[in-house]
């Protein structure tokens, strides 16, 4: 894995894509950030990337813990996927 997508990883959280898009509405449609902001930032393929897989990682964690409490109330037999 490289450096670029773990950074990405480590840094996309449900905040910080709540601040960026907050950000993003109040500022005008047509503003880029500049080339050395740029320069810095991730691909937009990383970051959709990270974000999936965060999401991924949650639904799988909600999947689970509904699974165990399907388990302990005796209702085992549910299938989740």
């Amino acid at each position: 894995m490289n450096k670029t997508s773990t950074t990405a990883r480590k840094y996309i959280t449900a905040q910080t894509i709540r601040r960026a898009n907050q950000q993003l509405m109040a500022r005008g449609r047509d503003y880029e950030p500049s080339p050395e902001v740029r320069a810095l930032m991730p691909s937009r393929e990383v970051i959709l990337k990270a974000a999936n897989n965060a999401l991924k990682r949650c639904m799988d964690g909600r999947n689970e813990r509904l699974k165990s409490y399907l388990d302990e109330q005796g209702k085992g037999s549910t299938k989740l996927s």
